[in-house]
C-alpha cells in the first residue's frame, strides 16, 4: 500500500535550488534565518530601565539569532526555510499589532510639529473670554429660559430632563412583588 500513497502524494526533496534533506552549501539560509530572527525579536523586545534587565535583553537579541544560524548549518535546509518563513509571518502580524515596535526609537515615532499643534490647540480650548467670571455654578439667564420655553412649550432645552421611559412589549417583564 504505501508505493500507492508515494505515487499519490509526490514528496520530493527538491524546492528551488535546495535540496530540503541536507543542510544548505551556501550561507543564505542561515543568513536569512539570523537575520529574520534578530528583526522579530527586536520589534517585540520592550525598552527596559533596569540597566540589568537591558543587558541581558541585549544579550539575547544577539545570541539566540546567532545561535540559531549557527545551527541552520548543520540541520536540513528545510527546517531553515520553515524558520524564515515562520519568522516572516510573525515580523509581518506583529507590524500589523503594534507596528515597528522597538525597531523605531521613542523620538522618531512622533512627528514634530504634531506636538505644537497639539498645546496650541488645547491652549485655544482653555482660553477664557476676557469678560469672563467664574461664579462658580451655573446659571441661566430668566430671559432666555422664558424665549426657549413659550417657543416649544415646557421646560427650556438647556434644562429639561430626559426620563428613560420603561419599555413595553413582548420582551418586557413585570416586577415581581
Amino acid at each position: 500500500s504505501w508505493p500507492s500513497v508515494f505515487s499519490l502524494v509526490p514528496l520530493g526533496s527538491d524546492f528551488l535550488w535546495l535540496d530540503l534533506a541536507i543542510p544548505d552549501r551556501f550561507l543564505f539560509l542561515p543568513i536569512l534565518v539570523g537575520g529574520t530572527m534578530w528583526l522579530q525579536q527586536k520589534m517585540v523586545t520592550p525598552v527596559s530601565a533596569d540597566p540589568r534587565q537591558a543587558t541581558q535583553g541585549r544579550m539575547m537579541l544577539w545570541m539566540m539569532p546567532i545561535m540559531f544560524a549557527f545551527l541552520t548549518l548543520q540541520f536540513p535546509s528545510g527546517l531553515a526555510l520553515y524558520w524564515i518563513v515562520s519568522n516572516i509571518f510573525t515580523i509581518v502580524i506583529q507590524y500589523r499589532a503594534t507596528g515597528w515596535g522597538g525597531l523605531v526609537s521613542a523620538t522618531a515615532q512622533k512627528p514634530d510639529g504634531r506636538d505644537k499643534k497639539y498645546v496650541k490647540r488645547i491652549t485655544q480650548v482653555e482660553e477664557k473670554p476676557v469678560d469672563y467670571t467664574d461664579v462658580g455654578a451655573d446659571i441661566t439667564d430668566a430671559e432666555v429660559a422664558q424665549k426657549e420655553s413659550s417657543a416649544r412649550g415646557g421646560y427650556p432645552a438647556s434644562i429639561k430632563v430626559i426620563r428613560r421611559q420603561p419599555k413595553s412589549g413582548k420582551g418586557h417583564r413585570h416586577k415581581r412583588r
